[in-house]
């Protein structure tokens, strides 16, 4: 692996030096002091010793002081040669030490699990004001406001990319972070890690299409003219309703798709020989993939509007509608109808409920996140749309300047045809096994926890996950939130441990019935502002995590480290507890992705000011965990605090559960 890490940079490095994103990016992750990163390492064990301890293990300063030596040993011997080559692989490296040589393939690309849940996000769009609401019609039929609302995400979205590529302004979320574009971003699958996809040339004709899912059809369509502006919107719905006249046309004729797009849902090595198989097969195979790996992005029209039924557990906890909605945009129907390796995919089904998925690796939540949301930043304007009254297939026809579409076919054998099914069933089972829902809690936001509560937002809801995990499973768990080090060139992420002894104690006092109120209120904001101290630091390159992994990775054959193989290492690092916040998600009804532990939950959160929303995805497979009983602790506990706070004795029951 050292090896491979030198001859990389010293490549990629000679490619890249003197670039004009090196110069203007030219702030640098750091490589935090070993010392420093070793001291807080000691400090993330204190609750896990306390707690060992408290259940009658080890005696604290016995266990800690083993631990302090086994740090002490690390930093004079292999750690400090590990420091030094992490220290030259800095020099070198282009751009950071740790997205030019790690991270990518670390954390995303070198993963073999299906993409769906397990590693992609998603997001449940707000309905537009705009946009009547109507029954869902009968299923395998396409409907005029879904296509309309479909034409204008596209149209926003359009928008959003044009200012991105004139800099004539930024996101306001996006203030003085360097951009990571997330259009044209796909992921392409190859046995032991995968890859991206080139980018399509400027100005090429691949880089004026969008592709177009329909019931497994795959079509381009050109949404940008030969000097990169934008196609107007009417334009736009009359394509895709001449795209859907095809499809039709084609189902009435008796011909069936071949769900290709499944693939995309299997797990990597599967999906990296099908896609090989695919290329063998015919040249059609190839331009296809290519069309669609470097399209600007994927939008699905679903023939349907996905439901729920949930006979085997109370309605009074259940809302059937929005977790529906939270399964299409999850993982669709078993995978169908869907491209899971493009960094942004929409959908909208036939009622107009809207969605969005990513694919990580290229680009973090934060900046899909922000696309996705401004592209409802604007309701629908019929204005901008040709007459009402013409409508459906028609509308293709009433304008022949209207950029026309194209097929995008596949050349299959009973091999492919095989995969296609294992892969749905491979889907199958990953989405029943996800349980995944949103609390929106409604008691209070962030305007009542900053000014009533004088607290932060942020760490103020992480104490209360903590909170809420301690109450369903009655002990503790290491407990992981994403830190952004975007203001560094190349920047990704860095991991916040939550779980720290402040919580630890804060958790500890309310679950005391002995412990008064001012002791628990004390612990409160103590454990807030140790998370404060943290987010800060790891937001600033000064983590320990990211740290870490680099040193491991830049250990040779048959070197050893013991602080490495220590059980408690592992434990400390294993985030049963997985959590994101986003803070420019009020446009989303809901967010999520899957819990990187089959016993654990994947927690992504909105906070606003008076409302919080948590989506919440575990495995109903696991007799531990449960997505329902976890939202109900997770209110509990949110009103606890709120009494905590306020002082009073009451908190209100308007959480929508």
């Amino acid at each position: 692996m050292y090896k491979q890490i030198q001859r990389n940079t010293v490549s990629m490095r000679s490619a890249t030096v003197g670039s004009s994103e090196a110069r203007i990016l030219s702030r640098r992750l750091p490589v935090p002091p070993l010392r420093q990163t070793l001291d807080k390492y000691v400090k993330s064990l204190v609750p896990f010793l306390r707690e060992d301890e408290a259940r009658g293990g080890p005696s604290f300063a016995a266990e800690m002081d083993r631990q302090v030596k086994l740090a002490t040993e690390f930093e004079h011997g292999i750690g400090s040669t590990l420091q030094e080559r992490l220290m030259a692989l800095d020099r070198a490296s282009p751009y950071n030490w740790l997205d030019d040589n790690f991270w990518m393939k670390t954390a995303y690309l070198q993963s073999r699990s299906s993409l769906l849940i397990n590693s992609n996000w998603w997001c449940v769009y707000q309905p537009d004001p705009n946009v009547p609401i109507a029954p869902p019609p009968k299923s395998g039929q396409y409907t005029f406001w879904q296509v309309r609302r479909a034409a204008w995400l596209v149209h926003k979205m359009l928008q959003y990319r044009a200012a991105l590529e004139s800099k004539a302004q930024q996101s306001a979320h996006l203030k003085n972070i360097p951009f990571q574009t997330p259009f044209y971003r796909c992921r392409i699958p190859v046995e032991s890690c995968d890859v991206l996809a080139s980018l399509p040339s400027r100005g090429s004709s691949e880089s004026r299409k969008i592709v177009l899912m329909l019931r497994d059809w795959f079509y381009t369509i050109d949404i940008l003219d030969d000097t990169d502006t934008p196609t107007p919107v009417s334009k736009i719905e009359s394509c895709i309703w001449a795209a859907i006249h095809d499809a039709d046309h084609r189902q009435q004729q008796g011909e069936m798709a071949i769900p290709v797009g499944v693939l995309t849902a299997h797990d990597r090595n599967s999906w990296a020989k099908a896609r090989q198989c695919l290329l063998s097969i015919s040249r059609r195979n190839e331009e296809t993939l290519d069309a669609i790996e470097k399209s600007i992005f994927v939008l699905s029209l679903d023939d349907y509007t996905q439901t729920l039924n949930y006979l085997d557990e109370p309605p009074s906890i259940k809302n059937l509608e929005l977790d529906a909605h939270i399964r299409n945009a999850s993982s669709g129907v078993a995978g169908r109808n869907r491209w899971c390796d493009k960094c942004v995919s929409i959908f909208v089904e036939t009622t107009s409920r809207a969605g969005g998925m990513g694919e990580h690796s290229p680009c973090d939540g934060l900046v899909v996140g922000a696309l996705m949301s401004d592209s409802l930043s604007e309701a629908l304007d019929s204005e901008q749309f040709r007459p009402s009254g013409v409508a459906g297939e028609a509308a293709a026809e009433t304008d022949s300047r209207t950029p026309g579409f194209r097929r995008l076919d596949w050349v299959v054998n009973d091999w492919i045809k095989k995969q296609c099914t294992e892969a749905e069933q491979h889907a199958s089972r990953i989405c029943e096994d996800s349980d995944a829902s949103v609390l929106v809690f409604q008691d209070y936001g962030t305007k009542w926890v900053k000014d009533v509560g004088s607290l932060s937002p942020d760490a103020y809801a992480q104490m209360a996950m903590q909170l809420a995990w301690y109450k369903v499973h009655g002990c503790f768990t290491a407990a992981y939130e994403t830190a952004t080090t975007q203001m560094f060139a190349r920047g990704r992420t860095e991991a916040i441990r939550s779980f720290s002894l402040e919580s630890w104690l804060f958790v500890t006092a309310m679950t005391d019935p002995k412990s008064a109120g001012v002791t628990r209120l004390d612990r409160l904001r103590d454990a807030v502002r140790a998370h404060n101290t943290y987010t800060r630091d790891a937001i600033k390159g000064k983590g320990i995590d990211r740290h870490l992994l680099g040193l491991r990775l830049l250990m040779k054959d048959g070197e050893a480290a013991q602080l490495f193989q220590e059980p408690l290492f592992t434990r400390s690092e294993t985030w049963k507890l997985s959590t994101s916040g986003l803070f420019h998600g009020e446009r989303f009804l809901a967010t999520g992705f899957g819990s990187p532990y089959w016993d654990g939950y994947g927690i992504q959160y909105v906070l606003n000011p008076e409302v919080m929303k948590f989506g919440i995805e575990s495995k109903r497979s696991c007799p531990t965990t449960s997505t329902e009983r976890y939202k109900e602790a997770l209110a509990e506990s949110l009103r606890e605090m709120r009494v905590l706070c306020h002082g009073e004795s009451r908190a209100g029951d308007s959480a929508r559960l």
